[in-house]
């Protein structure tokens, strides 16, 4: 079986060499089904990856025939999104005027040169190419729409209306880049255009737009995302919550405090619901959720619990308490004992029997532990006990830095 396993392996070594010769026969069509064969990312062609990118690079740039050409330019975006890139940068090195050259290539008949062309074009943006741009946005292939609406960004930012239909075409890459670019541009149209996708019809397309939101850092921008809270969907509000988190500790036009006064003070918000959201964020961990926005959160978490204040307060606490995140930990433990104390030291002398808690939960459990007893000897003396709470992520995490 062995001796069939390296015969086998030897097979494919020579089917991978006879398909890199082949991208030097006469015949296109057969060069074209080599760099076909070439862009199947098997093993053995993984294997030999260097030299199979190098060839397809070669062809890409050389071929005498566009069906080969772009052929090879499919290939290596069966690899990597990066050779593509690759592509236009060598292609850009090699030009006396590479403005004209990706023009050139964008209005190939062939989808995959056009995208080489719209990738280009991004890197050697003129007022030149702009026409081309704005006509690629309606390209059949969404792979040329999503570079093409990059470079408009920076070509034109002063007109949005050709970047509307993108919003609602069926390829979510594309609705994306739409989105980035209108951030992009930033001007009052494109925030309004962004704001009508935040409200629109399509769940979709409604998370697509706070998803990218907070990447436009003014106070417009937390107002979107907090109107979003209150979206029937809970994966969009799942979305805007980590995005008007990120407003906070990626921009500097909203303060943490800005948002947990209105989340506290307007009668508009389902608290409760909020709360949820919170607990949903810090569970699942989204892609985009930073370490920064989990301290927040279960910040804003220990606030919003504190005016709920229901039979669940402690419970929504305890799985954050015994978070990986040192911070994430020690802010659920500073509020903890501000509930009710004999449920408080239940529930986590009962966590503290978990053989699995790591080192760092444990002291977490004996510092709560400790200054629920301090504080019931202190109630118990004075009959009245003044609490004492961070009022915002950085008064915790600032001072346990080090």
């Amino acid at each position: 079986m062995e001796e069939l396993g390296q015969q086998n392996q030897s097979n494919d070594d020579v089917d991978v060499s006879r398909f890199l010769s082949l991208l030097h026969a006469d015949e296109p069509q057969t060069r074209q089904r080599a760099a076909a064969a070439l862009g199947n990312p098997s093993a053995a062609i993984k294997k030999h990856e260097s030299k199979v990118i190098s060839k397809l690079t070669k062809t890409a740039l050389t071929d005498d025939s566009d069906t080969v050409r772009s052929e090879a330019i499919n290939a290596l975006y069966f690899h990597s999104n990066e050779y593509i890139d690759q592509v236009a940068s060598t292609l850009a090195d090699r030009s006396n005027d590479s403005t004209e050259t990706f023009i050139e290539w964008l209005t190939s008949e062939h989808a995959p040169i056009r995208m080489v062309g719209a990738t280009g074009i991004q890197m050697a943006v003129s007022e030149q190419a702009s026409l081309e741009i704005k006509e690629a946005l309606a390209d059949p292939d969404p792979r040329v729409q999503v570079r093409a609406v990059r470079a408009y960004a920076d070509v034109e930012p002063k007109s949005v209306e050709p970047i509307r239909p993108l919003l609602s075409t069926y390829n979510s890459t594309v609705r994306h880049a739409a989105v980035r670019a209108l951030i992009r541009i930033g001007t009052p149209e494109a925030f309004s255009m962004l704001g009508s996708v935040a409200s629109s019809n399509d769940e979709q397309l409604r998370k697509i737009a706070v998803e990218h939101l907070h990447e436009l850092d003014r106070r417009r921008s937390a107002r979107v995302l907090l109107h979003a809270l209150q979206d029937e969907s809970s994966a969009v509000r799942r979305t805007a919550m980590v995005s008007v988190l990120r407003l906070c500790t990626d921009g500097e036009a909203v303060q943490p405090g800005d948002i947990r006064d209105v989340m506290t003070t307007d009668d508009s918000f389902d608290r409760t619901e909020l709360i949820e959201v919170l607990s949903a964020v810090l569970a699942e961990t989204p892609d985009h959720a930073t370490p920064a926005v989990r301290r927040h959160a279960v910040w804003l978490l220990g606030e919003l619990t504190r005016e709920v204040d229901d039979d669940k307060a402690v419970e929504r606490l305890l799985d954050p308490f015994a978070d990986s995140d040192q911070m994430v930990g020690d802010i659920a433990a500073a509020y903890l004992p501000l509930f009710n104390p004999t449920l408080v030291e239940k529930q986590v002398q009962l966590l503290s029997q978990d053989t699995d808690l790591s080192a760092a939960t444990d002291a977490r459990v004996q510092r709560v532990l400790d200054r629920i007893r301090q504080t019931t000897a202190a109630a118990v003396e004075s009959r009245s006990v003044e609490y004492t709470y961070v009022r915002e992520p950085a008064d915790y995490t600032k001072k346990h830095a080090d």
